[in-house]
């Protein structure tokens, strides 16, 4: 009988020290017993690593949980500009920023500014042409029932660049030529949801379902705003119903997993979480709700490889999952070479 080799050659190193070979798995045991002086050295070593890499990601939770970016890069845009007044791409930036705050008018004078001193700038030209077909949408008084299309896109284009005031703007102006417009009611109650006013959107959720029972869609909103009311089983409910309509949206499969984690099934909630990835690999907020259930369930193994392939994906994410005290910073720095690179 043969008998089963303990180790491949790959599986062997050479020890610096002493020039040894040894078994990889066993190398940093025979360092510790045969070269105790290096061992500390690389102990203090690592120690001062790690203790560079939390202080690294105190200072991630830190800026995660202070003011929104947003308002944060204006303050450094400024100081910027103090020192460098006649930077165009940093004018052109901050008026981006202020475009993003909804505060046109001042985005546009900043757009302006940058163009005034390079008249050539793409992204300052197109950026300002944004600004003002949003200035001329947002001043136009004269719209007819014959404009709802355009409106009910123009409100739907804002929502998806997050511009919510210049979205419910445009879907109350559908409202106002056509009060049974279900697109724009659906529109205005995901507005209402963006501003963490969930009762009123839910009420106006509802009432689509009564003018419109067809429209399938509104089921995974009303999940949704469930969800942030707390009501777990409605929500498993109305994702139910959307996936029955709908049985390839990814982020349904996922929002119902959360609905059975929080309402205690975790078996059905990990179900649904490998549902979302294995439907789209790609989809991190899947792979790191894995994590955290397989986590609780005491499969370590595979909530680490789970948590890898988030992080992989979008470690911004695991940045401000991390600020909220959803995951611990050593789980992130186990995982460094993964969202450092």
């Amino acid at each position: 009988m043969r008998l089963k080799k303990k180790g491949r050659r790959s599986d062997f190193v050479k020890c610096d020290e002493c020039g040894a070979s040894v078994v990889r798995v066993n190398l940093l045991g025979h360092i510790n017993k045969c070269h105790p002086r290096t061992a500390r050295e690389l102990k203090k070593k690592n120690k001062k690593e790690l203790k560079n890499i939390k202080k690294d990601l105190k200072k991630i939770i830190k800026d995660y949980s202070r003011e929104p970016m947003t308002k944060r890069t204006i303050k450094e845009l400024k100081k910027i500009l103090e020192e460098v007044p006649n930077n165009a791409e940093a004018w052109s930036n901050l008026g981006e920023c202020y475009f993003d705050l909804e505060r046109f008018s001042e985005a546009k004078r900043y757009f302006l500014k940058a163009l005034k001193l390079d008249p050539s700038l793409k992204s300052a030209k197109e950026a300002l042409t944004a600004c003002n077909n949003v200035l001329a949408d947002l001043a136009k008084d004269d719209w007819g029932r014959n404009d709802i299309p355009d409106l009910c896109e123009l409100a739907y284009h804002a929502l998806e660049n997050e511009l919510i005031t210049v979205s419910k703007h445009h879907a109350n102006k559908v409202l106002e030529l056509d009060e049974e417009n279900t697109d724009a009611m659906l529109i205005l109650g995901q507005c209402l949801g963006e501003q963490r006013k969930y009762n009123e959107a839910k009420e106006l959720f509802l009432s689509i379902v009564d003018k419109d029972p067809d429209m399938m869609e509104v089921n995974f909103e009303l999940g949704k705003v469930s969800m942030q009311l707390e009501d777990y089983i409605g929500a498993k409910q109305y994702y139910e119903k959307f996936l029955n309509f709908d049985p390839g949206f990814v982020p349904a499969w996922h929002n119902l997993g959360g609905a059975y984690y929080l309402l205690g099934d975790d078996n059905k909630a990990l179900r649904c979480f490998d549902k979302s990835v294995k439907l789209d690999p790609n989809y991190y907020m899947g792979w790191f709700s894995k994590h955290q259930i397989l986590d609780k369930l005491g499969r370590k193994k595979e909530a680490e490889r789970c948590l890898k392939k988030a992080l992989a994906l979008n470690p911004e994410y695991g940045f401000k999952l991390l600020a909220s005290g959803i995951i611990e910073g050593e789980k992130l720095i186990r995982h460094k070479s993964d969202w450092d690179e």
